[in-house]
């Protein structure tokens, strides 16, 4: 039974869709997962407005993905996949977005040090990996409005 979707909102998700916007601006086909995308909030922006990248989206909730993937349909750079992330190929992402529980950001730590391609970057929305110290720490106001950066 997958866990309740917790969709990215506010500050944050804004300041991450900033944040990553700037580094797709800078770089040319990157790929860019986001493991437990629930309702696409993270992805679909992004999607729309860089179609020369191309972004993935792993939900195992059957509710979310079909949402997504219904509000992703005119959407030719975006892909969403009905799965549980822990059997998902991430060594072909540049860009890897959370927003899971300290225990499932624990379990997910050993998998993305060792399938992570080097010099991928994860954004973590409040959430840490599990002893591995983050590039960068953006705090925006409260322990809920903060967001980390690894680079692999």
């Amino acid at each position: 039974m997958p866990p309740p979707p917790v969709p990215s909102c506010g500050k944050t998700k804004q300041a991450i869709i900033a944040d990553v916007s700037k580094v797709l601006s800078r770089r040319k086909n990157q790929v860019v997962m986001d493991l437990g995308s629930g309702w696409g909030t993270l992805l679909l922006p992004l999607a729309r407005k860089f179609p020369k990248h191309h972004f993935i989206g792993i939900e195992y909730g059957c509710i979310p993905y079909f949402v997504s993937k219904f509000r992703a349909r005119k959407i030719s750079n975006i892909t969403f996949l009905r799965q549980n992330f822990f059997n998902s190929d991430v060594s072909k992402a540049d860009i890897v977005l959370t927003f899971l529980m300290n225990s499932t950001m624990a379990k997910l730590t050993p998998k993305l040090l060792k399938e992570a391609k080097c010099g991928a970057l994860v954004y973590a929305n409040r959430f840490q990996m599990k002893n591995v110290k983050a590039t960068r720490k953006v705090f925006l106001g409260s322990k809920y409005d903060t967001y980390y950066v690894y680079k692999m």
